[in-house]
């Protein structure tokens, strides 16, 4: 059944839902800045996972009885010899003295102390290290070096990345259940407003599915345009944050660029708001006819 003319559903100027739009929009901003965190923050840790597990050091303490260069060339070998291994170089002083500096200060001379020396090495991409049996290959043919891995940082960065990721996903939550009871609350002040419109529609014979279609459709719009306008703010700011990223400096910073996944999850935000808009919308009208029979 159609509406009987003259006889307005819902007015152009509802109360309950003038500001919905820029109420959605915040809720859309916030929700894309936790998603676009979660993606970059995903890639960035993806990319600390996978350079801390391709890295390893050798380190070679100074022994007064024993010459270090034999020494570092013997672990040099062992390390070339190795099929896993891809590449291995000694850290000169200067890389040495960067090191060192935070504890040391940029001006600390290495010729007066008894500072290890360090190789580099580099794993070769997709081989695995038998830690145990290259690291007791290196004791022998380099008494007193070490071989060291990152497992102790890459489970705290994927402690860090999980916690990150945790947050970022309380946040939508959050933000979705907040917009979710601002529908439902302008649904409900919508309702009040045209409870006489209702009641004769209801009179005239017009079946509740009728009415909640036409709450659904106004409140789909309405979700709609909000999400438009806070995928829109997302956008100005995500682009401010990353040219400001781009040109800062230090190498603990990671590079923050959302994946493909993660701009198409923004770009779909919009039309999740409406459509969870319009579903609430209409869960709440149905449910308020179903108490005025």
């Amino acid at each position: 059944m159609s509406a009987p003319r003259g006889v307005p559903i819902l007015s152009p100027r509802e109360p309950g839902s003038r500001m919905l739009p820029l109420v959605i929009a915040v809720m859309v901003y916030l929700a894309a800045l936790s998603v676009a965190g979660f993606g970059a923050v995903s890639n960035a840790l993806t990319g600390w996972r996978a350079d801390l597990a391709s890295r390893l050091t050798v380190l070679v303490p100074a022994r007064p009885q024993t010459s270090i260069e034999q020494r570092i060339d013997s672990a040099l070998e062992v390390l070339k010899a190795s099929p896993a291994i891809a590449a291995a170089r000694r850290l000169g002083d200067p890389e040495l003295k960067a090191l060192l500096a935070p504890w040391l200060g940029p001006d600390a001379s290495l010729t007066d102390l008894p500072v290890p020396q360090l190789i580099a090495v580099t794993v070769a991409s997709g081989a695995t290290v038998d830690a145990s049996g290259l690291g007791a290959a290196l004791a022998k043919a380099s008494p007193g070096a070490i071989l060291e891995g990152n497992e102790d940082w890459v489970s705290q960065v994927a402690r860090i990345g999980t916690t990150v990721q945790s947050g970022a996903l309380a946040v939508i939550a959050l933000v979705s259940l907040a917009g979710v009871a601002i529908v439902i609350f302008a649904t409900r002040a919508g309702l009040s407003v045209h409870h006489e419109n209702v009641e004769i529609l209801h009179l005239m014979g017009a079946q509740d599915r009728f009415i909640a279609r036409e709450f659904q459709k106004r409140y789909f719009r309405l979700g709609l345009v909000g999400g438009l306008l806070g995928l829109v703010l997302t956008a100005i700011s995500l682009v401010v944050a990353f040219h400001v990223l781009r040109h800062a400096q230090g190498p603990w910073l990671p590079r923050l660029v959302p994946g493909q996944d993660t701009v198409l999850a923004l770009a779909l935000l919009p039309i999740v708001a409406a459509i969870l808009a319009m579903v609430t919308a209409r869960l709440t009208v149905m449910r308020a006819l179903s108490r005025m029979m």
